[in-house]
């Protein structure tokens, strides 16, 4: 019975990106620049934020936790920013960088100047890059939940951060050798053998009929 349940197909579940982006772009700039003590708009901030480093970095809940503040910088020679990832907080695989680019880089540079000064909310600051409201290090736990439930409930389909990985298998601009190592496994890897065949799917059929039905989410959360 548990070799049936693992080859349930959840294909249904990975939506567009367009889907997540247009909810993290609603989430990120509900917190205005002058409200120090906005909770809410902050989380709202930080959870855009954590949307769109799960679509451009395709990282694990435990690599997404583990990040600290300094392993994200700004480019110098160009627009956007890089993420370190070492190889002591990834599942495997050896030490990689990311970029976040565009709207994606604007949105967690937002979380960084705005919202993350208002969860510290006084507390002393720690190398986490995600906080929870008592300006510590937001658990495991919690992004799933976040996953979960609140971007689950907005976007009408289960979320999570494998989902979210599948969406980074389904690219067709990067070679499939290439997204092995970015994800960190192997093809021989049982996530592959869910997540590659998403990837062809994506290939002959494309997101639009997806798109279409899930599209029409109301931004007036």
């Amino acid at each position: 019975m548990r070799r049936d349940a693992e080859q349930i197909d959840h294909s249904d579940r990975v939506l567009p990106r367009q889907v997540y982006e247009q909810i993290a772009s609603d989430l990120a700039f509900r917190l205005s620049d002058d409200c120090s003590d906005d909770f809410k708009g902050a989380t709202d901030q930080r959870d855009a934020a954590i949307i769109v480093c799960c679509l451009e970095l395709a990282l694990r809940g435990s690599e997404m936790v583990n990040l600290r503040l300094k392993d994200i910088v700004p480019n110098r020679d160009r627009e956007g920013l890089s993420v370190f990832i070492p190889s002591s907080t990834r599942k495997a695989g050896p030490f990689v960088t990311g970029q976040i680019a565009g709207e994606a880089a604007r949105i967690v540079s937002q979380y960084l100047q705005n919202a993350r000064p208002v969860l510290l909310n006084g507390h002393p600051d720690s190398e986490a890059l995600w906080l929870n409201r008592k300006g510590q290090l937001l658990s495991r736990e919690s992004l799933r939940q976040m996953l979960r439930i609140k971007l689950g409930n907005l976007c009408g389909a289960p979320c999570s951060s494998n989902i979210m990985r599948s969406l980074m298998a389904s690219r067709t601009d990067i070679r499939e050798e290439h997204l092995g190592r970015r994800l960190g496994h192997s093809g021989k890897s049982p996530l592959a053998y869910d997540l590659y065949p998403i990837r062809d799917m994506s290939i002959a059929h494309g997101y639009n009929q997806v798109f279409l039905k899930h599209g029409n989410f109301s931004s007036d959360y």
